[in-house]
């Protein structure tokens, strides 16, 4: 007798929708797992038949054949054992399989009985939905990231024995609607720049970067607060959007990241990789390509600590994902692509002890030092829009009462700021001004005539490329933004032209 159910697989963050065939004859006793699977999904056998056998359910001995189409991609994971399972019990005539139309089966079975929680449920349940597909029956563990999905009606099951009585109408598993729990700004450790005397330069730069996601690079020496300003950027930022919940869960879906129970993400991620990291981890990669680091902080923050320890290697991977916000995986069984757009924060010392340019305490040669600062490349700093040098704090700032700057003024500026780009990119496919391309760089950073001659001698004096020239401009289109100016005014681009131009400090023009 022969059944089809219907299931699927993530591939990258992308759903594929997966007929599971099965079917059941006469002949030595046997079974069989095709269709260009992996090994785990190969060797599902064993699991599948002693889950049914410990559910209550006698399978006669057969040959059992269970097919994975179409057979032109491979299919991985532990998500098809639930499917199996339905499609047998369909050929034994334990199911109807009338009861199956319109309906995905996803999860994996243990030798209980029991039901797992699989990872890339999000991406296959989206990808369902969009097919026309009605039901969705998943592991209890993962009801809350399939919820999400408003367009299916989602069951969760414990065990295979509840899947099969709700096929067979002897007891109904209930719908599972979503709960989302947002949560609050000023519980849950929030970290305040309060917190931090002085650097009032420092936050003003932050306060740019997050209004306009634009990269930022902190130069500094130890101990001046680079680390504890990144920390507190996340509470600055804006609340996510529904579809950029949906985006960054799918994310952590596919990677497996999400807990058994857990639901849609509603807060920006912060991830902080170790120097040691490779470049795979850091952008993505594997036999089976996965989400890295990069992608991970998709909507968030990557905060890439001691930035010049970095690998030469990992340094460079970053370039794509800098200027094109995405990560493109090529595999001989497949293209993979993974969404990458978090506000990269960078930290690195100015030399290898740290305290350049106090020559007090620094004892490096020059030569040292420039050493050290050439281990991050030009094209890697041409991608960073913004770069700042974080001083010492002096002895009136560290025994000030209180922070001239908090998070509260600095939220305040950057909500107006952000209201500001949502009016004016309504009719675009963008959120930020460091989205902007050519054509609307050109429409939305009109310049006075004193801003033009200004911006022409800058642009002259110190040979800017094609790419500073226009990440100088999306800047001051954001600085203009917090001070509420419809255009680019000489102001703007001076401040924006000061986190852009080679510092002689650090001696060299691979700063521009």
């Amino acid at each position: 007798m022969f059944c089809r159910v219907y299931s699927g697989v993530c591939m990258g963050i992308e759903g594929r929708m997966v007929r599971v065939e099965a079917d059941v004859s006469n002949g030595l006793p046997a079974f069989c797992v095709i269709g260009e699977v992996s090994g785990e999904v190969r060797e599902s056998g064993g699991r599948i038949r002693t889950g049914i056998k410990n559910s209550g359910f006698s399978l006669p001995p057969k040959r059992y054949l269970i097919n994975l189409a179409p057979a032109d991609f491979r299919k991985a994971g532990t998500g098809f054992d639930l499917p199996a399972a339905v499609a047998i019990l369909c050929c034994i005539e334990q199911i109807s399989p009338e009861l199956l139309d319109n309906s995905i089966f996803i999860g994996e079975l243990s030798l209980n009985g029991s039901l797992i929680p699989v990872k890339g449920i999000l991406p296959v349940v989206s990808k369902a939905a969009k097919e026309g597909f009605k039901y969705c029956f998943v592991p209890w563990g993962n009801a809350q990231e399939a919820a999400a999905v408003s367009e299916i009606e989602v069951y969760a099951a414990k065990t295979l024995n509840e899947v099969v009585a709700h096929l067979q109408g002897k007891s109904k598993l209930p719908r599972t609607s979503l709960e989302v729990r947002r949560r609050i700004k000023d519980r849950d450790g929030f970290l305040d720049f309060g917190d931090i005397r002085g650097q009032a330069a420092a936050k003003r730069c932050i306060q740019i970067a997050v209004a306009g996601w634009h990269h930022l690079l902190m130069i500094g020496p130890p101990g001046s607060g680079k680390t504890m300003l990144a920390e507190r950027v996340p509470y600055i930022m804006p609340e996510l959007t529904w579809e950029e919940c949906l985006d960054i869960t799918k994310i952590y879906s596919s990677a497996g990241r999400i807990e058994p129970g857990g639901g849609i993400i509603t807060r920006r991620p912060f991830r902080r990789p170790h120097h040691s990291i490779s470049d795979k981890a850091l952008i993505g990669g594997g036999s089976v390509p996965v989400p890295g680091e990069m992608s991970l902080a998709h909507g968030g923050v990557l905060f890439l600590d001691e930035f010049a320890e970095f690998s030469r290697n990992v340094m460079e991977a970053l370039r794509q994902p800098l200027e094109m916000g995405e990560v493109f995986i090529h595999r001989v069984r497949g293209n993979y692509r993974f969404p990458a757009r978090p506000l990269v924060l960078a930290a690195m010392n100015s030399c290898r002890c740290g305290y350049y340019p106090d020559r007090g305490m620094c004892r490096c040669t020059p030569g040292q030092i420039q050493a050290y600062m050439g281990r991050i490349s030009g094209p890697v700093l041409e991608r960073i829009d913004m770069c700042i040098h974080v001083q010492r704090v002096g002895y009136e700032h560290m025994r000030a009462s209180e922070a001239i700057i908090d998070s509260g003024e600095m939220e305040k500026g950057i909500k107006r700021a952000r209201e500001c780009q949502k009016r004016r990119f309504s009719e675009e496919n963008i959120s930020y001004n460091s989205e902007m391309d050519s054509r609307m760089i050109q429409r939305y950073c009109s310049l006075y005539k004193e801003s033009e001659s200004f911006y022409e001698q800058i642009y002259e004096r110190f040979h800017l490329s094609a790419r500073t020239f226009q990440k100088i401009l999306k800047v001051a289109r954001t600085i203009s933004d917090l001070e509420g100016s419809e255009q680019v005014g000489v102001a703007h681009l001076a401040e924006a032209v000061s986190y852009r131009l080679p510092d002689e400090t650090y001696g060299g023009e691979g700063w521009q």
